[in-house]
């Protein structure tokens, strides 16, 4: 089938010097569309060329929607629309004959934690016996940077002097920068250098790190945290809910501090700030009526005119 001929040349061109954990992601979406069609291809054909013509059966992206999980048909779909316009650009083929959409998917998911379940994950990190699993989970938690982020990070991406930290091909595309606080600097400080790695977390033979899901997942059992909450992912959650609840942050630098590429995505914390403003505003209230309340009777002075 074209289309896949047409993806072996879109990946290698795409991903050409990206990090091997995002290619095989994209592989992996990739696996699930072939396997799509597949299932497809048992009945009629939904996907197929005839003389360089991409044609597109839309019942079947109705299947595609029923029997596989929203996000999972919107990642094969958005990869498929991809490879097309791909294609396309590169006059490999035409457009299809129908416009592939990709459905909307309503699953933003904002993980927190109470006072006494982060008190009991810092505690199960400072037992754990790994070396990088609690250092890297610490990290997430006070920078808020995402797991690419923290396996791609090197010693030279780290300014202790000026007290940033680069991030290199953050998920907005483009390089970033965020601060370095005290609490991130203190667990890069304890963090033993190798020579033979410039990675900051590295893995087999100092490359770069491609998983450490089973690691921070038995720290995330022993802390007792719920079973839905994601070890890594969910503390960036809890990083900016924190931030957007202490009513000291605005949406702006918070969506800097994300490094979000768009403010949208820093609008699910917006109800955490609006909170904030509101605890901040009865604040106000209870000192205005704490002081009427205590205001002293006027004394009205009587004078004895004899």
């Amino acid at each position: 089938m074209i289309v896949f001929l047409i993806s072996d040349i879109y990946l290698g061109m795409k991903f050409a010097g990206y990090p091997s954990v995002q290619e095989r992601l994209v592989e992996a979406r990739f696996d699930a569309l072939k396997r799509c069609v597949d299932i497809a291809n048992e009945e009629a054909c939904d996907l197929f060329v005839v003389g360089g013509d991409i044609f597109l059966y839309p019942f079947h992206v109705k299947g595609l929607l029923k029997n596989r999980k929203p996000g999972t048909a919107k990642n094969v779909l958005e990869l498929l629309r991809r490879i097309v316009n791909f294609g396309v650009e590169k006059q490999l083929c035409k457009g299809p004959s129908v416009r592939i959409k990709v459905p909307s998917v309503h699953n933003k998911k904002t993980e927190d934690l109470t006072p006494k379940q982060l008190q009991r994950l810092l505690e199960a990190i400072k037992e754990d016996p790994h070396d990088q699993a609690g250092k890297i989970m610490l990290m997430a938690l006070y920078t808020g940077m995402r797991r690419g982020e923290l396996f791609r990070l090197k010693w030279e991406d780290i300014d202790f002097d000026r007290g940033f930290i680069h991030i290199r091909n953050p998920k907005g595309g483009i390089d970033q920068s965020i601060p370095l606080n005290d609490a991130a600097r203190e667990v890069l400080e304890f963090i033993i250098r190798t020579d033979d790695s410039p990675y900051v977390f590295p893995g087999r033979n100092g490359g770069q790190r491609t998983d450490i899901h089973h690691q921070v997942n038995r720290i995330k059992q022993r802390a007792g945290l719920p079973k839905d909450f994601r070890a890594l992912h969910g503390l960036r959650h809890v990083y900016a809910s924190m931030l957007a609840s202490s009513g000291k942050v605005d949406m702006y630098t918070l969506q800097k501090l994300l490094t979000h590429k768009s403010p949208k995505m820093a609008q699910r914390y917006a109800h955490l700030s609006d909170e904030a403003l509101k605890n901040a505003s009865n604040v106000a209230a209870e000192i205005i009526n704490g002081m009427i309340k205590h205001k002293p009777e006027k004394v009205i002075s009587i004078t004895d005119s004899n």
